[in-house]
């Protein structure tokens, strides 16, 4: 007799992060409130550690993951910059390691920097650094893919990531902008066919507009394909909403939930002997 079984991914965690606000007691009623599991705590270079140490204290009922997103702190500087910001990854790394965290998002080249500043055979040494010191304290280092420089070029996103061992934080909103230069390419499909084992989570929002910031999705269409091909990466279970207003954390995220029941429903029983 054949029984038929429900084989189902797990569900992701949806998460909002510290840009709605940087107070960890509101942050976390917030979370509360509305039924959020995870927050991703954009780290301040500058804060004091015991201040960080504090904040996340007040986060203990939830899964948090970790964004060092420092415009102008670059460990692909071509001059000494660069080893001042591997001396800074170091630090909040060693940090990080204390307070249990487990994955750390971080860029290269953000803030549309200049190439010209930048390294490349510096930036794999030092990528590569990070990753293996990140390994070592049980921490998985990401990258996350940008606009703008390398990183807004699949192909030499997935160099980097080859190269360096990196995992991915997968941003949709920037792989849209990205899609909307090749229109006649599949971007998204480019940045996730070759990391398809290494993506380990993912920035929700719509777009990114210049002097703007990040914009929410108005329905569920606008963002159905990406959420889809996420849905379909086998680690990929960290969905972050990355927005500021609380209206617009809210409207999308009920229609990553509408995906996800939509998609539950279509799963297909899978016969086994």
């Amino acid at each position: 007799m054949i029984e038929q079984i429900q084989i189902r991914k797990p569900e992701p965690i949806i998460a909002i992060s510290n840009i709605l606000d940087a107070d960890a007691a509101r942050l976390a009623d917030f979370a509360h409130n509305f039924g959020f599991a995870g927050i991703e705590w954009s780290i301040d270079p500058h804060a004091s550690d015991i201040e960080l140490l504090k904040q996340i204290d007040l986060l203990k009922d939830f899964e948090v993951r970790f964004h060092m997103r420092w415009p102008g702190i670059e460990f692909a500087h071509a001059d000494n910059r660069s080893e001042m910001a591997m001396n800074l990854y170091r630090s909040k790394l060693e940090l990080l390691a204390i307070m249990g965290g487990e994955y750390n998002t971080i860029h290269l080249g953000l803030g549309r920097v200049d190439l010209k500043e930048l390294d490349w055979r510096k930036a794999i040494y030092n990528l590569t650094e990070l990753v293996y010191f990140g390994n070592e304290l049980g921490i998985k280092v990401c990258l996350e893919n940008i606009v703008a420089n390398w990183t807004g070029k699949p192909e030499l996103f997935n160099q980097i990531i080859r190269q360096t061992g990196a995992g991915v934080t997968l941003d949709i909103g920037h792989a849209y902008v990205c899609q909307t230069k090749k229109p006649t390419e599949n971007v998204y499909e480019q940045f996730t066919k070759p990391n398809w084992n290494n993506v380990f989570g993912a920035h929700i929002y719509h777009t990114e507009i210049p002097n703007v910031g990040h914009i929410s999705p108005d329905n569920l269409l606008q963002i159905e394909k990406r959420l889809a091909l996420l849905n379909s990466l086998p680690h990929c279970n960290w969905w972050l909403i990355e927005l500021a207003k609380p209206a617009e954390i809210l409207k999308t995220s009920k229609i990553c939930q509408k995906f996800l029941a939509i998609s539950a429903k279509q799963t297909q029983p899978v016969a086994a002997n």
